[in-house]
């Protein structure tokens, strides 16, 4: 019975979600501000994506995410939390495509697969996926939003 207990005690100390933002993944820890987005539309006349720089000056608000230590994510609408989700980190790679020095990221929010937020971090710079801004993915696969925010 004791050797019972003990592995019941180590398979639930094992095997247990990791939320915290350690090591590497530290450098999302703070807060981040929106800088501008792009947005990427389908032009189906000339079968190409046209991008286009959408500037966070062109909007009334300030937004902001603030990644906690702890692992929590706080979204923010001109300093003022909207929104608190856990993080979970599915992925966090170095050798980030998109960003020099910087470590490309898959976030469940709240450990939910339908949830997620993907992107690149360095330590200027954290790039996402469609995240509570008043831009926000179409019906279709377009537009598509990459936001940019900067520390």
């Amino acid at each position: 019975m004791k050797y019972l207990i003990l592995f019941v005690a180590a398979i639930s100390f094992t095997s247990c979600i990791k939320d915290r933002l350690e090591n590497e993944a530290s450098l999302l820890v703070g807060t981040w501000t929106w800088s501008h987005s792009m947005e990427y539309n389908y032009d189906s006349a000339n079968d190409t994506v046209v991008v286009s720089t959408l500037s966070a000056e062109d909007y009334p608000n300030l937004y902001a995410v603030t990644f906690l230590e702890k692992g929590k994510v706080t979204t923010l609408r001109d300093g003022i939390d909207q929104e608190q989700y856990r993080v979970i980190l599915d992925k966090f790679k170095s050798g980030s495509t998109q960003l020099s020095s910087g470590f490309d990221y898959k976030i469940k929010l709240d450990n939910r697969e339908s949830d997620t937020l993907v992107g690149s971090v360095n330590s200027e710079e954290l790039r996402m996926s469609d995240f509570h801004l008043p831009l926000s993915k179409g019906n279709d696969d377009y537009p598509y939003y990459e936001h940019i925010f900067l520390k």
